[in-house]
């Protein structure tokens, strides 16, 4: 399993664009210290990859590891190097940039995330949405499906992942969360297994026991002082 971290910074990242504050200010005068909104991407061999969540930076992201058109793959010029993308929860900094799959040749590609999140982001058939009417983006582009929790995906011929409800969005008086529930993920591939958790408001002695024995896991712990 080949886990590449394509951005590590908050909603805002780093610089933010109206701070001034001395990490802010140093990242302005050092690029190495600039640092894009959290995803990452996961591959078996290198070739097609997953991605967890679609930030504003996605094209910036994916250009800076590599994760562009192989010409002598690419058919008509074209070509994903996504198969399948997997959502977190609602907020913007994890969404907006699945808008960057409406340009150019349509690839299908399946997003996967919470059914409530899925009902926000793409609407249904009582309900509209701005994913699901924004450029046929989720007619033409990109599919969309509703995880359960607990319930496993098998991808990439070899890769296992399976959604789990963490704290994070805000809960609603009717049980609900705003503007969705948040979901960690769990892959695992050849025997090593994969905890990702961005965006996490408590760790919880649930998390803990998830998360015992994992050969790698990131969460974030960006309001934790």
């Amino acid at each position: 399993m080949i886990v590449t971290v394509l951005g590590s910074g908050a909603n805002g990242g780093v610089p933010q664009w109206d701070c001034c504050c001395p990490n802010c200010s140093r990242a302005r005068e050092n690029p190495e210290l600039r640092r894009t909104r959290s995803s990452v991407a996961v591959s078996l061999d290198g070739g097609q990859h997953v991605l967890i969540d679609a930030t504003p930076d996605l094209k910036f992201q994916l250009e800076g590891v590599g994760l562009t058109p192989k010409p002598e793959e690419a058919e008509h010029g074209r070509q994903s190097r996504i198969d399948t993308v997997l959502i977190t929860h609602g907020h913007g900094d994890h969404t907006v940039g699945i808008a960057e799959f409406s340009t150019g040749k349509s690839f299908e590609i399946p997003v996967h995330g919470p059914p409530d999140l899925m009902r926000f982001l793409f609407g249904s058939d009582d309900q509209s949405s701005f994913f699901g009417d924004l450029g046929r983006l989720a007619r033409d582009y990109v599919v969309p499906h509703d995880l359960r929790e607990g319930e496993r995906l098998d991808l990439l011929d070899g890769l296992r992942v399976t959604g789990f409800e963490i704290d994070h969005t805000d809960g609603m008086e009717d049980g609900s969360c705003f503007p969705s529930s948040t979901y960690g993920y769990e892959l695992e591939a050849d025997g090593r297994r994969f905890v990702y958790t961005p965006d996490l408001g408590l760790l919880t002695e649930e998390l803990l026991e998830r998360v015992e024995g994992s050969d790698l896991f990131i969460l974030d712990a960006t309001f934790w002082w």
